[in-house]
């Protein structure tokens, strides 16, 4: 199912679906199959204490939101080498906003504090079972 279209679909739930759109949206994602994805998604927000509909929510959210969801999209991109367009329609966002996202997180990782949780969370995420992961070519432009 393609979750971008459940985010610029009319905002009114399918008959007897009264759940918001961002709890259609993340069930949307996780549907797609990728469970190590659907994985680090929960590992980050867990991380963060959000929930993982609001990772998933439509809008660009409040900002503590919107970072964790631009860390979960750098580390799907990183730490599982899924392209910038398949991190992109898992989380309903064009590719030049994960693009945009990673940048951002980048750049935050020169501040100590930042870069040792992401380096805990890239460890979490390397123990996880590697059933799907699809790591990119070396050298790779990643959609750019």
């Amino acid at each position: 199912m393609n979750v971008s279209r459940i985010f610029r679909a009319d905002h009114a739930p399918p008959k007897g679906d009264n759940r918001s759109v961002a709890a259609r949206a993340a069930d949307a994602a996780f549907g797609q199959g990728d469970v190590e994805a659907s994985q680090v998604a929960c590992l980050v927000a867990e991380a963060h204490g959000v929930t993982v509909q609001e990772l998933f929510h439509h809008s660009r959210s409040r900002a503590p939101i919107a970072a964790t969801r631009q860390l979960a999209m750098y580390l799907m991109h990183v730490a599982l080498g899924r392209s910038l367009t398949e991190v992109g329609a898992f989380y309903g966002r064009d590719r030049t906003t994960v693009s945009h996202a990673c940048g951002l997180v980048e750049d935050q990782r020169d501040l100590p504090s930042f870069d040792a949780e992401v380096c805990e969370l890239e460890k979490q995420i390397s123990e996880l079972t590697p059933g799907n992961r699809k790591l990119l070519p070396e050298g790779a432009d990643n959609d750019r």
